[in-house]
């Protein structure tokens, strides 16, 4: 299970897996999934970057998600959530390879 911080985290995280479209993304905040192979892994770090480039584009317009303002701070937090949810899972080679 992804363990968010505080609602904010889990809220953000849900509302860009809506506007991306990525029912795993969205699966996992609800506890419905986990991720169990290379596939989901490797997807779950793309959703990750995907909704990072959406965030900044939030930050541009100086708009706000579910009520937060300042995205930074929450893709932070997410950066560790995330990578930190995949290393617990066996995936850490999949997180890395991201950075590559």
């Amino acid at each position: 299970m992804i363990n968010f911080r505080d609602l904010e985290q889990k809220k953000v995280f849900i509302h860009f897996a809506r506007l991306l479209n990525d029912n795993l993304a969205l699966s996992l905040a609800n506890e419905e999934k986990e991720v169990t192979t290379k596939s989901e892994a490797e997807q779950l770090t793309q959703f990750y970057w995907k909704m990072v480039d959406e965030a900044v584009i939030v930050d541009r317009n100086h708009n706000s998600v579910e009520g937060v303002i300042g995205m930074q701070a929450i893709m932070e937090d997410l950066i560790n959530i995330v990578g930190g949810y995949l290393e617990r899972n066996g995936f850490e080679e999949q997180w890395d390879a991201e950075d590559e």
